[in-house]
C-alpha cells in the first residue's frame, strides 16, 4: 500500500485477517535464528508492507540516531545513556522497519495495529521485553505521545518508558523525512546551533512536505532532549554525500543564519 492509496478500509477482507493471524501464530520464516533485523524484514514481507518506505525510514532514523550519539556531549554533557547503546540501536532499527506494518490491516490507527502486530509476533533475536519495547516505539511513531493512561506503556518499568520516549522521538523524525513516501530525501545531517538541533535534508528539490512534518513531529524530541528542532533543505550537489549514501554531512556551514 502506497502513501497515495492510504485509506480506512471499513470492511477488511476476512481472508486477510485469517492469514495475518496465522502469520503471527508462528515464528518469522526465512530469517536468521538470532538476527532481529532479518526477522523484522521477513515479518514485514510476509504481511506485504511498503518495503521502500520502511527501508528508507530505517536508514534515515539510524542516521539521526548515530549523529545524536556523536552529539551526546553537547546535548547532555554526560556519558552514554541507555537510549544511545548499540542494543537500543537494534531495537530502533526493528521498530523503524515495522512502524507502518499496521497499514496492512487499515491506515486508520495503523500505529496501534503496528503495535499489536509486533507485540504478538515472535521476532527472532528479541526477548519478550525487547519485543514490547519495539512494539511501543513503533506505536508512538505518530499521533499521541506516550501517556500514563496508555496501559501497555504505563505498565512498563520507568527505565523502559524513558527508553521508548527517546527512541520513538527519533523514529518520528526519520518517518517525517519520508512523509511523502517518495524517498526524495537522500540523506540527513544533524548539527547543533546554540540550543537548536538542525536537520539538513539533502534532496534534489525542496522537500517542503517532509520538512514541515519534521517540525510538527519533532516536538516530542524537543521535550525529550531539551532542544528546539529546525529543518532545512540542503540541495544535492555533484559529488556531495547525498549522492552516495545516507550518512549525512556534519560540516554544513552558516548554521547561525537559521
Amino acid at each position: 500500500m502506497t502513501h497515495a492509496s492510504h485509506r480506512d478500509l471499513a470492511n477488511t477482507d476476512l481472508d486477510v485477517l485469517v492469514a495475518l493471524a496465522n502469520t503471527l501464530a508462528r515464528p518469522c520464516q526465512h530469517a536468521a535464528a538470532s538476527d532481529p533485523i532479518h526477522a523484522a524484514l521477513a515479518l514485514g514481507e510476509s504481511l506485504g508492507f511498503e518495503r521502500p518506505h520502511a527501508l528508507h525510514v530505517a536508514t534515515l532514523t539510524l542516521s539521526i540516531f548515530d549523529q545524536l550519539v556523536a552529539l551526546r556531549g553537547p546535548l547532555h554533557d554526560e556519558a552514554a545513556q541507555p537510549w544511545s547503546t548499540p542494543r537500543s540501536r537494534v531495537l530502533l532499527h526493528v521498530a523503524a522497519l515495522l512502524h507502518d506494518v499496521g497499514c496492512t490491516i487499515t491506515y486508520a490507527k495503523h500505529h496501534k495495529h503496528s503495535f499489536d502486530i509486533i507485540r504478538t509476533s515472535r521476532i527472532s533475536g528479541l526477548d519478550p521485553r525487547e519485543n514490547m519495547l519495539c512494539a511501543l516505539t513503533a506505536r508512538y511513531h505518530r499521533r499521541s505521545e506516550p501517556k500514563s493512561r496508555h496501559t501497555p506503556y504505563s505498565s512498563q518499568p520507568a527505565c523502559d518508558r524513558e527508553l521508548v520516549r527517546f527512541l520513538a522521538s527519533i523514529l518520528r523524525l526519520g518517518d517525517a523525512l519520508d512523509r511523502s513516501h517518495t524517498q526524495i530525501v537522500r540523506s540527513v545531517a544533524v548539527s547543533m546551533a546554540a540550543s537548536t538541533l538542525v536537520l539538513t535534508a539533502t534532496a534534489p528539490t525542496d522537500p517542503r512536505e517532509n520538512l514541515d512534518a519534521c517540525i510538527a513531529k519533532g516536538r516530542m524530541l524537543e521535550k525529550v532532549f531539551g532542544v528546539e528542532v529546525a529543518a532545512r533543505w540542503g540541495p544535492v550537489r555533484p559529488h556531495s554525500p547525498g549522492n552516495r549514501d545516507n550518512r549525512g554531512d556534519r560540516g554544513h556551514p552558516d548554521l547561525g543564519a537559521l
